[in-house]
């Protein structure tokens, strides 16, 4: 079981191996990241930067989310070359010998677009993203990460924490978050976490939010007994203990336990 990394150098270790140029099944995505790189700055954003983080390399198979700062133009002249077609939330997504790639502009994010978070320059993106395990940055040109300075003691400690709730896909965003306390191992909550988790459940039915996770992930975390545990009992607010049927999907030490 590969443990959790514990700060820059590690884990820009396991991310340069992700992205070795002799991995066949990479290699690639590699050449592209290396020539967009040279239009623009490129930035690695969201679940790959997590997920090798917590769980290592071989966890990481799911979409590539990139952005970029500088020469729009030069940008979409290079991705038309690759069938760019436009996404939902107006940035791109091109197929890259099999890996689904997302791009778009860092300041054209949707928190900016929307008043919710103000741009100022690329590390405001650590601001939009849902929780704090989310917030990291890995700059494609200069092979550097960028986060809080409590990033490494939070994702360590398990601490999982809120940064921006609104999001245009809601359901999507209470999904992930579910998804999250189940099989990511969150030992501690903040009462942003907590509340965030009770308002899903009080919401949306289980059949609601299996659908979804079934439509957009390949693996499902979110089950019935779960569902029908959190619905009882109001979230994850209830002082009670977690039902042993549970604790292979949560190891959470204190449900009760708000963290400011």
């Amino acid at each position: 079981m590969v443990s959790v990394a514990k700060d820059k150098s590690e884990l820009k270790k396991r991310v340069l191996r992700f992205f070795d140029e002799k991995s066949k099944r990479r290699k690639s995505v590699v050449l592209f990241l290396n020539q967009l790189s040279e239009c623009a700055d490129i930035y690695v954003f969201g679940g790959l930067i997590r997920d090798i983080a917590l769980h290592g390399v071989a966890s990481f198979d799911s979409d590539i989310d990139l952005v970029y700062v500088g020469d729009q133009q030069k940008v979409l002249d290079f991705i038309e070359n690759y069938s760019a077609k436009i996404n939902k939330f107006g940035g791109y997504r091109l197929d890259i010998d099999g890996w689904q790639l997302d791009i778009w502009e860092a300041k054209r994010s949707w928190a900016f677009e929307e008043g919710y978070v103000k741009y100022s320059d690329v590390t405001s993106l650590l601001k939009t993203t849902i929780t704090n395990w989310d917030s990291i940055l890995f700059n494609w040109n200069h092979k550097n990460l960028i986060c809080d300075e409590r990033y490494f003691k939070d994702i360590n400690d398990g601490y999982l924490d809120i940064k921006l709730l609104e999001n245009p896909n809601e359901i999507g965003m209470y999904v992930r978050l579910l998804r999250y306390f189940t099989s990511k191992d969150a030992h501690l909550v903040s009462s942003r976490t907590s509340s965030s988790i009770s308002n899903a459940v009080a919401k949306y039915t289980f059949q609601d939010l299996s659908s979804y996770e079934k439509s957009s992930y390949k693996q499902e975390y979110i089950t019935q007994s779960v569902y029908s545990y959190l619905k009882s009992h109001k979230g994850i607010c209830n002082p009670d203990l977690i039902p042993i049927g549970l604790d292979r999907f949560n190891k959470t030490l204190d449900l009760s336990l708000n963290v400011n």
